[in-house]
């Protein structure tokens, strides 16, 4: 089912990026309108053990408003779900259609509502559970106000808040996280700015479970959105085998060719 999700919608030709000669500072920006649609794959792989479940879903969000402070308003629908579960390298099929059914249906009942400020905060989500709404996160991209150089960083301690809500209660916690500017490369006829995301949340006791996140972002600079972005979430300081988990978000161009 998630090889059919996948030829049905098709993935953009993607070349692989070429860095740009640098000429000096950028100013990056969001660019969203009223009535805008935009289509993006969401990717949420868990591994634990032997297993991996991967599950691909298709969301078109559309910008509804954005209001005289300057916060667009998104609101989301689910298109298609695709799910899989890999056993030990294998594919495992056996009533994994039923589930994946139900998880179409239980969310396509859904909506998912987005608030981004002029900098791309996250200003609210709402509409769904704490883990399904983790993969729309990334859409939350925050810039830097003003010029950008490569090498400048930023804080953003939000995209490493969600995590907090698994660690142990009563633990005092640090939460953290920042963007880096990396440089404009060239893909296709796109300029993408590539900004780089690192994490954590971290108990101020000794010993206890911490949370690790990396990852990085290709921007549209022409467009003023997200192009792809990924994030791998680590278990740190914990028993046994701690897996991870890869959140990922792909623009889909109806517009362009699939291979």
């Amino acid at each position: 089912m998630l090889v059919m999700l996948l030829a049905c919608f098709g993935r953009d030709v993607v070349s692989t990026p070429q860095p740009l000669a640098d000429d000096g500072p950028v100013t990056l920006g969001w660019r969203l309108v009223p009535g805008q649609v935009l289509t993006y794959r969401l990717t949420t792989q868990t591994r634990t053990g032997p297993d991996t479940v991967l599950r691909v879903e298709h969301w078109d969000y559309l910008v509804t408003e954005v209001r005289d402070d300057g916060v667009a308003v998104l609101d989301g629908e689910l298109v298609a779900l695709g799910a899989e579960l890999i056993r030990d390298g294998t594919p495992q099929y056996q009533g994994l259609d039923p589930a994946r059914q139900d998880e179409q249906e239980r969310l396509g009942e859904q909506a998912v509502h987005l608030e981004l400020a002029m900098d791309g905060r996250l200003v609210a989500i709402e509409g769904l559970a704490w883990a399904d709404a983790l993969p729309h996160r990334l859409l939350a991209l925050r810039l830097q106000d003003g010029e950008t150089s490569g090498g400048d960083r930023w804080p953003d301690p939000v995209l490493a808040r969600p995590y907090a809500h698994i660690m142990p209660v009563g633990l005092e916690l640090t939460v953290e996280g920042y963007e880096m500017y990396d440089g404009l490369y060239q893909e296709a006829e796109m300029v993408l700015a590539h900004v780089t995301t690192r994490g954590a949340v971290r108990p101020d006791a000794m010993g206890a479970p911490e949370v690790w996140i990396s990852g990085d972002a290709w921007w549209d600079t022409m467009e003023g959105v997200v192009e792809r972005r990924s994030l791998v979430v680590t278990l740190a300081n914990v028993q046994g085998e701690p897996g991870d988990l890869t959140l990922s978000v792909e623009r889909v161009h109806p517009d362009r060719p699939a291979p």
